[in-house]
């Protein structure tokens, strides 16, 4: 059975309460390697241009910290050169 439930990132990672508007929305299931996990990051509760490295770390951290996932430390990676230099 696949679930979806609602996260809600500010002022801190939590997941909707009432009319709260999501940030992410979460998708938990079954798959043929064990788990099935997705977070989708709902159009405009984001400004763009940033990194977003850090925010999706500390959704999985999260995930992970709530969920007993026990995966560990999620690091934010940093943009290559090559991304740097495009903008």
């Amino acid at each position: 059975d696949e679930a979806k439930r609602n996260l809600v990132f500010h002022p801190a990672p939590h997941w909707e309460v009432d009319d709260e508007t999501p940030d992410v929305t979460v998708e938990m299931g079954p798959s043929a390697s064990g788990a099935f996990l997705r977070s989708m990051v709902a159009p405009g509760r984001f400004a763009s241009g940033p990194s977003f490295a850090p925010t999706a770390a500390a959704i999985w951290e999260f995930l992970d910290r709530d969920l007993g996932l026990d995966f560990g430390p999620t690091l934010p990676c940093h943009p290559s050169e090559d991304a740097v230099a495009r903008r």
